[in-house]
């Protein structure tokens, strides 16, 4: 929902079908993906979250046949997640992690076929940011420094990096350390 004024002021179609999670919600929300695939009859369905993939995986015997059902494993999942995981993968083409860890763990707990199990990689190119191409940028932006810690995230009440981001401010009062951060919105 965080993406959702932007998303409509770009004028591109957004329909939101689960705004809780109540077995009616549930429900409502697997009727309405149905019906929506059916009318926009995409080649590829991707679901990007843990109940996303339930969504998707209980309703793929409704779907078009010829859908690919992409579901994934955004971040590491508790075991009663790694369960469903394990019963539900039979509904989905693929499952995507965003790093070799999830994909190694996703395999190896749920038990789930490796050539069904992808990794994409956080958007980090390997080949073109694997070396440091700057050695000494550290001692050109932190010259004193004995630790230099840079943090990206959304900063909001709910969610993990805000208390990194209030220890953080704690630790950067302390003498060599130097924090930046940037925060999205």
């Amino acid at each position: 929902m965080h993406f959702a004024p932007e998303l409509q002021a770009a004028n591109v179609p957004l329909r939101i079908f689960n705004l809780k999670w109540q077995p009616v919600d549930i429900i409502r929300a697997m009727i309405n993906t149905v019906a929506t695939t059916w009318q926009i009859r995409p080649h590829i369905l991707h679901a990007v979250n843990h109940h996303s993939n339930h969504v998707t995986r209980l309703i793929r015997p409704f779907l078009p046949q010829s859908l690919q059902l992409i579901t994934a494993v955004p971040t590491e999942f508790n075991k009663r997640q790694l369960l469903y995981e394990r019963i539900e993968q039979y509904g989905c083409d693929a499952i995507v992690c965003k790093s070799l860890y999830l994909q190694e763990k996703i395999i190896q707990e749920s038990h789930i076929p490796a050539k069904k199990v992808y990794c994409i990689p956080n958007g980090l190119d390997i080949e073109k940011f694997g070396q440091n191409k700057t050695p000494n940028f550290r001692s050109l932006i932190a010259p004193s420094a004995s630790r230099v810690l840079v943090m990206l995230g959304r900063i909001s009440n709910k969610n993990l990096p805000t208390c990194w981001f209030k220890l953080l401010v704690c630790l950067s009062t302390a003498n060599n350390f130097l924090l930046n951060c940037a925060c999205l919105s």
